[in-house]
């Protein structure tokens, strides 16, 4: 019976019987010896080692890259519209924000919005509730003008929370359901 060498590009390993090659994981283009040949081969030139040869690794999968999902379309909860409300101009976080709203049949009122938290009134101009952002900044003016600065001070600071807790719902109620108040 044959013995046959191998070399793993660093060192050579062997001898080994055709049984002993299989657990090896040659392929055809390993280089092997054996006692007959003047130089090394390749396995593929072997005939006796054609039938346990590693098959050819096929090349990785690569996903055909696709469009993403489109933007789903939530439905309207007012019984005067069937029509599906298109949420294409948001990003990404106005979309779960609005989405996880409807889906709770409004009893979700959004998270905490930092930005409408630091900027209040100006916010509200800028997401286009504009109403809001009149009274926002005319109440604050008013608090702002107590004469006690400490309960100036303590009344404004709890109004400027206001934002910060109901901002995303007062953009749903503006940008969805066409809404001031």
């Amino acid at each position: 019976m044959k013995k046959f060498y191998i070399h793993n590009g660093t060192e050579q390993m062997g001898p080994f019987d055709i049984d002993d090659l299989k657990s090896k994981d040659i392929h055809a283009e390993t280089p092997i010896w054996y006692d007959g040949l003047d130089n090394w081969t390749t396995a593929s030139k072997v005939d006796e080692l054609k039938e346990i040869l590693r098959t050819a690794t096929p090349p990785p999968f690569n996903q055909p890259k696709t469009a993403p999902p489109p933007i789903p379309k939530v439905e309207p909860q007012s019984a005067n519209s069937s029509a599906p409300i298109d949420l294409s101009g948001l990003s990404s976080y106005w979309v779960g924000e609005f989405t996880k709203i409807r889906e709770s049949k409004e009893i979700y009122k959004g998270e905490w919005n930092t930005w409408a938290f630091l900027f209040g009134s100006l916010w509200f101009f800028v997401k286009g509730a504009w109403a809001m952002g009149i009274i926002y900044a005319v109440a604050g003016y008013f608090i702002l003008d107590i004469e006690n600065p400490f309960i100036g001070l303590t009344l404004y600071l709890i109004f400027l929370l206001y934002p910060g807790f109901k901002g995303n719902w007062i953009y749903y109620k503006v940008k969805i359901k066409k809404e001031q108040f």
